[in-house]
Parts: C-alpha cells; structure tokens; sequence
C-alpha cells in the first residue's frame, strides 16, 4: 500500500507541477524557457526537500526547519498560483470561443438584415410599377387604358429587370451567410453544452438564472477547491508513503547469524566504528571475539536489546517473537547503560556524534553521569 501512495503522490506531484509550470508561463510569457526550467527545479526541489526534512526532523537545526519548511510552504503556494492560471486560462480560452462565435453569428445576422431591407425596396418598387399600371387601366376605357398599360409595361421591362436581378442576387448573398453562419453556429452550440454543468452549478450555489457575472464566480470557486487540495494533498501523500516506508524498514527482520555467546539485555555490542568517524576505535561489546561485522545471535530470551554503534544515530535492535526487529529508542530506554553513557561522552567529546542526535533519555543520562561525576 505504501508503494501504492508514493506512485500516485508522485503522480498528482508531477501532474501539479505541469499545470503550475504551463500557468507560470502564461503569466510570464516573454521568458518561456526560462520559467519551464525554474518551474521544474523548484518543483523537483520542493518534493526533495519535503522527503528530506520529513526524515531528518529530529537532527535538523531549529532554523534551518523554519526556513525549509517555509520555502515548502511558499513553493506550495506557487505552484497552486500557478495551477489557478492554468485552469483560468482554460476557462478564459473556452468563453472567448463561445464569445468569437456569438459575434460572428452577429456580424452575419447583421449582413442579413442589410441583404433583407435591400430585398424588400426591390420588392416595393416593384409593386409600385405594378400600381401604376393598376391606375393606368383604372382611368381609360377597357380598349385604350389596355392598350396604355401594356405600352407602360414595355417601359417598366428594363427597371422590372433590374428588379428582378437585384432580387436574386440578394436570396443568393443570404443563403451564402447561412451557409457560413452554420460552423458558428454549430461552435457556439458546442460551448453552451460544455458550459453547461457551469450553470447549473452556479444556479445551485446563486440561484436559477445566473447572470454571466454569477458564472464568473462560480468558476472561480470551482477552481480555488480544486487548487486548494491538489498540490497540498500530493505532498501529504509523500509524506505519509515516506512514513509507512520508513516504519516497514524499521519493522524488517535482521537475519541472524551463528554467535557463540548470546548478547545480554541492554548490552551496546556491536563491530568498531567505520568510515562515519574520524577516531575508530572498538565499539562496546559483550562478546568481545566478534568484534569487526555486526553478528546478532539467532536466539536470545524475549526482549533482549542489542544496539549498534557503527552508525549515526545508533540504531537499537529487540528480539521479539523469535526475530531481531528494529526498536524505538524512545519506547525502550533500558538499553542505556554505565558502558553506553562512557562511550557516547567520549564522541561527543571528540565531537564525532552531535547532541541533536541524542534521545532525550540518553540527553538525560548523559547530564545525570556528568552530575555524579563532578560530586564525586
């Protein structure tokens, strides 16, 4: 399961940060290449630090916590800032095609008002002729006012042509601009239904028939939720993989080895101190003939207690339902012994092992032998 939440922190992590990064660069847009790299760092160093400063906790210095965990704070701000620009500029994309839509059906409905006003003149004209051909056979005799009507439609047919032709040309121009208004139409159809859950949203939240600046804040609200937990929940999901990691490498068996004698409870045994120290020099043991690996017995009385010294910090070692596991140094102090206090001032003198690196039992009975030494 652990390795199961590290994947997917690491998943929603990376898929943050190219939202951040992608927003970053819409905000500063005159240095491209130069954000997407910053971008990247920041974002590769703000989960390293967040894994590091989780492990290191307890031996980091005070400041030195105030200020990573500050940076991660800030960086976890960036890239939400980041993350909102990109899906603002989405939302700005989506609304300006629906809007570059909505004018061009304008621009043509107005082209076609044009075309239709200019249609019917040509149509008034024409039943103007038509009228005064009407009064011509109203006011002459049946034989004479005919025969004038007929010479005044002789001269109507140049002007009754022209009608006509204007007529036709202006049905043509209209079906054309329905013809080029369809995709506009089409595309401000197609904005309408992605805006649609939107609205209903918004209609939820204000009410039914939201106004457009309504939607506006709809959206902004949209997006401040989901900004608000997807690069915070990424680094909590980190944090917790890296917990569960570190207790299953805590919990993991020790594979034990022949011994000729077994390590007494709060014994210190382990092999000399390697590379990690400046002074080497044989560690505290019980079993002195083994000194040089690390060898823990393969069975030894329930809860006996075996802690190293070959590393910083010592690690302590419990034998527990017929295995070694490691133990929390917190919850058995009885491992601290005359032996170990001796051995860890003489480090501390020599200044291989740090104070911060100390439990508070072992702080405390360091300051209690002192105590008693000096009152000697």
């Amino acid at each position: 399961m652990s390795i199961l939440v590290l994947i997917v922190a690491i998943i929603i992590s990376a898929v943050a940060g190219f939202y951040s990064v992608t927003g970053l660069t819409t905000i500063f847009g005159g240095a491209f290449w130069s954000i997407v790299v910053m971008g990247t760092a920041l974002e590769l160093g703000k989960v390293s630090v967040t894994l590091w400063l989780h492990q290191h906790w307890d031996s980091t210095k005070i400041a030195l916590k105030i200020y990573l965990t500050s940076a991660i704070v800030v960086l976890m701000m960036i890239t939400s800032l980041g993350t909102f620009g990109y899906l603002s500029k989405a939302h700005i994309s989506q609304s300006l095609n629906g809007a570059s839509a909505q004018s061009q059906l304008d621009d043509f409905e107005a082209q076609v008002l044009v075309i239709q006003q200019d249609l019917a003149d040509n149509q008034n004209t024409l039943k103007q002729l038509d009228s005064a051909i009407d009064q011509v056979v109203s006011h002459g005799t049946s034989e004479g006012g005919t025969v004038r009507a007929l010479q005044l439609r002789n001269n109507q047919q140049k002007e009754r042509k022209q009608i006509a032709d204007n007529m036709q040309k202006d049905r043509t121009e209209i079906t054309a601009l329905r013809e080029k208004e369809a995709p506009a139409k089409l595309q401000l159809e197609k904005n309408q239904v992605e805006v649609g859950p939107i609205k209903y949203i918004a209609a939820l939240i204000y009410g039914d028939n939201p106004s457009q600046e309504l939607l506006e804040r709809a959206v902004r609200l949209v997006i401040i939720l989901l900004v608000s937990v997807f690069d915070p929940l990424a680094i909590a999901m980190l944090l917790a993989a890296d917990q569960q990691l570190l207790e299953n490498r805590r919990r993991k068996p020790v594979e034990p080895s022949t011994v000729s004698e077994p390590v007494t409870a709060a014994s210190p045994a382990t092999n000399s101190l390697q590379a990690d120290y400046a002074a080497a020099e044989p560690a505290i043991t019980t079993n002195p003939r083994k000194i040089g690996k690390l060898i823990l017995p393969k069975s030894a009385p329930e809860g006996t207690l075996f802690i190293t010294t070959d590393r910083i910090p010592s690690v302590l070692y419990k034998f527990a339902e017929g295995q070694w596991i490691e133990a929390d140094k917190n919850l058995n102090p009885e491992y601290i012994n005359d032996d170990y206090i001796e051995f860890i001032i003489k480090h501390l003198s020599a200044g291989t092992i740090k104070p911060s690196l100390l439990t508070a039992a072992e702080t405390e009975a360091v300051e209690h032998y002192l105590a008693n030494q000096l009152s000697k």
